[in-house]
């Protein structure tokens, strides 16, 4: 007879749960097992030790520490969670991308309700990604005027069919026009991101300080880029505005000018904007 050897997880005297298996936040075994349900911490931000802790989503959106609430412990995390345990930033919007990807496949009026309801508590107080919340509002709105509130909806476990609802159909299709909105503007965050570390940068040094007058230096700090043309400048007085158009526009391989008929004894301020043929 063949032996059959068991083997079951083993908690450590300190650990009072599992942290595979329960919510670091309610502390409760997770006997559901969708992983679009819950938060994982797997952020890599350095000098702080992940110990790879999970919760429930609806744990964290409740949980003021999280700071998905926006403006916690005066702390906005827009599109982003801190975990509880370990306090450290992860990305949140992928897990409201899957809300609604699971709301668009959904086939019972519970799930639909459920999902919506989740996302739309993600974007709640967004900056970055108002549109997507605008769409995800609508979808809401236009569920509950004919389910009824959400929350009762998964209270009363109604699990009818989508079919019954006149509404399902226009409220799908706009859980789809949310997720198209989103993979958009991570693409537009995505190539400012990347725009911002190839873009040059120049710094402005002061000489030959006079009451009426003073010598502007450009220094160029990063490679320039081959289409680069040169830099615009505007000065003014620190107490007002920059006017519309630049004091002085600076091409290539310009880089020193003088700034005269100052005012004594007032402050000034400076600022520069490097362009090339296809942006500034």
């Amino acid at each position: 007879m063949q032996a059959i050897t068991r083997f079951s997880a083993t908690l450590k005297p300190e650990s009072s749960f599992c942290k595979r298996c329960s919510c670091c936040i309610c502390r409760c075994y997770d006997d559901n097992k969708d992983p679009n349900l819950r938060l994982t911490c797997t952020s890599d931000k350095p000098n702080k030790e992940s110990y790879g802790m999970s919760c429930h989503l609806q744990c964290a959106l409740s949980n003021q520490m999280s700071c998905i609430l926006k403006g916690s412990h005066d702390v906005t995390l827009d599109g982003s969670f801190c975990c509880v345990s370990c306090e450290k930033i992860n990305e949140l919007m992928r897990t409201g991308r899957k809300q609604l990807l699971v709301a668009r496949e959904a086939r019972r009026v519970d799930i639909l309700s459920v999902r919506i309801s989740l996302a739309h508590r993600i974007l709640t107080g967004t900056k970055v990604y108002m549109e997507m919340h605008k769409i995800v509002e609508t979808a809401l709105e236009i569920l509950e005027i004919e389910a009824g509130p959400l929350d009762h909806v998964y209270a009363r476990l109604m699990r009818g069919i989508m079919s019954r609802l006149s509404c399902g159909a226009e409220v799908q299709k706009l859980c789809s026009t949310a997720v198209e909105c989103f993979d958009l503007k991570l693409s537009e965050l995505f190539s400012s991101c990347e725009e911002k570390k190839e873009a040059p940068t120049c710094s402005l040094h002061f000489e030959e300080c006079l009451p009426t007058s003073v010598v502007i230096v450009l220094e160029y700090k990063d490679k320039l880029l081959k289409n680069f043309l040169g830099c615009r400048l505007w000065h003014r007085i620190s107490s007002t505005d920059y006017p519309e158009q630049p004091s002085f526009i600076v091409l290539r391989p310009e880089k020193r000018f003088k700034l005269e008929n100052l005012t004594p004894s007032t402050e000034y301020s400076c600022k520069a904007s490097i362009f090339r043929s296809t942006r500034v």
